[in-house]
């Protein structure tokens, strides 16, 4: 199939892939769907990228329908950024821009203990985690302390003297 483009003159038959992912916003554990487009019947593979890491491929030789799609259904555990790529194009590859980027919210509990006067041991955990997460705590909506660790375990603790006040952590 070759489409003709009013002020370009013919394209290739074959294009580029694109991609959306729907809803783009999950929580831990629900299904969300990638959508590849593109040329009736081309292979394709899809790619993806964690936070901090590299692309890896999750699908090879994805074929795309009669009309040009292909839907890839996920549980992502984390945010991702996908690509996909035809292996009969030349630089035929979609990033999709923010259409591509699947975000996971993140659960995150608080506990708070009084060990003494003014002295208060926050404890909660970051569902889900990556590598190097970090909270900040704040109170009345002021930063007072960030960089605090979320070990492996998605476990943070903090403990410190502070005067009365609303506190929370991001």
């Amino acid at each position: 199939r070759t489409t003709r483009s009013p002020t370009c003159g013919p394209l290739s038959s074959n294009v580029g892939p694109g991609l959306t992912v729907r809803p783009y916003l999950v929580k831990v554990g629900q299904t969300a769907y990638v959508t590849v487009s593109g040329t009736p019947g081309a292979t394709v593979d899809l790619f993806v990228r964690k936070y901090l890491g590299s692309f890896t491929k999750i699908r090879d030789r994805l074929v795309l329908d009669g009309t040009g799609i292909a839907v890839v259904a996920t549980r992502p555990d984390m945010n991702l950024r996908f690509q996909a790529k035809d292996r009969t194009v030349e630089q035929g590859s979609s990033m999709a821009g923010a259409d591509g980027l699947m975000t996971v919210e993140k659960n995150i509990t608080i506990n708070v203990r009084r060990d003494g006067t003014r002295r208060y041991t926050f404890t909660g955990s970051i569902n889900p985690t990556h590598p190097g997460a970090t909270v900040s705590l704040f109170r009345n909506g002021t930063l007072l302390r960030s960089g605090i660790a979320v070990s492996t375990s998605r476990v943070y603790s903090f403990t410190a003297t502070l005067p009365a006040g609303t506190y929370n952590f991001q």
